[in-house]
């Protein structure tokens, strides 16, 4: 298989796997019997700094998320292949 169809593959993979998060992640959540503490879109607060966000998680847009996990799965997937 060449390098082209591995990165579209990933890349469709990357697209499946956040859909799927989407799915089950509502909007803004901070329950303070979760250690994760304000999260939006399925991102906590300390991986949405990491980041580079650094507003408030209420307004932590949906498009940043994206972003935030497809990164997440790049890297991911760069470190085991």
């Amino acid at each position: 298989m060449n390098k082209v169809k591995l990165l579209a593959g990933a890349s469709a993979a990357a697209l499946a796997i956040i859909a799927a998060i989407f799915h089950v992640e509502g909007g803004y959540v901070n329950n303070p019997n979760d250690p994760g503490g304000p999260t939006h879109h399925g991102v906590t607060q300390a991986v949405a700094r990491e980041h580079g966000y650094q507003g408030d998680m209420r307004d932590f847009p949906k498009e940043l998320a994206q972003q935030v996990f497809s990164r997440i799965i790049s890297s991911s997937l760069a470190s085991t292949g």
